[in-house]
């Protein structure tokens, strides 16, 4: 009876806890001890309700909880932290989830939402294969396409930017607002030294954008869906004008 009080009191203190521990990086590190030891107490002493209601409560639970939908809707990506480069967001090869961050200001308490998120990701990947609607098609490395972009074709820079073209006898459509933004990262806009594209495994459309001295672009894109897949290269600041990418 003693035990069985001091569980639900625990829990009462617990909840609002792990929510602080979720949002406040000084929290979580005195509050996460406190938890998994209360936590380890509850279930040596098999107090199985209220351990399941402090972890249905918990912020552990909500994270598994939007991963799954996110899983079912198509929509999931891998969490992370710390400011986004060029490859940041593009589709694993093995995985196939993009990745986003949270931002660069770090207080140590991501990982209380991030890593149940993750987690539950890489479960379901595992146990029901490749998120609903992801990119499902070959998947060169950088090497693979500027290999494949030795034979490309040139396009002018009103193809890009109207986001139709046709190639190899197939025509493309980008995903609104993919060639726009990318045309209006280049260099020239003489026809000259237009894009090249080059298609992969007949499925995978590799684009390369001329950019500035010293600077390269080279992008993937489903060609099926016209949408962004990877980018490849090195682009200064400019990277966070680049459209959106699979969603």
């Amino acid at each position: 009876m003693r035990n069985s009080r001091a569980a639900w009191v625990g829990v009462a203190l617990g909840v609002p806890l792990a929510w602080c521990s979720a949002v406040w990086g000084p929290i979580c590190l005195a509050g996460t001890p406190l938890l998994l030891g209360f936590s380890a107490w509850l279930a040596a002493r098999r107090l199985w309700l209220p351990l399941t209601i402090l972890g249905a409560l918990s912020p552990f639970a909500l994270a598994v909880l939007f991963g799954a939908v996110a899983y079912a809707r198509g929509t999931a990506r891998l969490r992370t932290v710390g400011y986004p480069d060029l490859g940041l967001s593009n589709v694993d090869p093995v995985s196939r989830y993009q990745s986003v961050s949270s931002g660069c200001m770090v207080d140590g308490s991501e990982w209380v939402l991030h890593l149940p998120y993750n987690a539950t990701l890489r479960v379901l990947k595992s146990a029901l294969g490749p998120m609903p609607r992801t990119y499902d098609g070959p998947f060169p490395t950088e090497h693979e396409a500027r290999r494949a972009l030795r034979a490309s074709t040139r396009l002018t820079w009103a193809a890009l930017r109207n986001e139709r073209f046709v190639l190899g006898g197939r025509t493309i459509h980008l995903r609104p607002g993919v060639g726009s933004s990318l045309a209006a990262l280049a260099r020239t806009f003489d026809d000259s030294q237009g894009p090249g594209a080059a298609m992969w495994q007949g499925r995978a459309l590799v684009l390369q954008v001329p950019q500035q001295p010293g600077a390269d672009l080279i992008v993937l894109i489903d060609a099926d869906s016209g949408k962004v897949v990877a980018y490849y290269g090195n682009v200064p600041s400019d990277h966070r004008r680049l459209p959106a990418q699979w969603s």
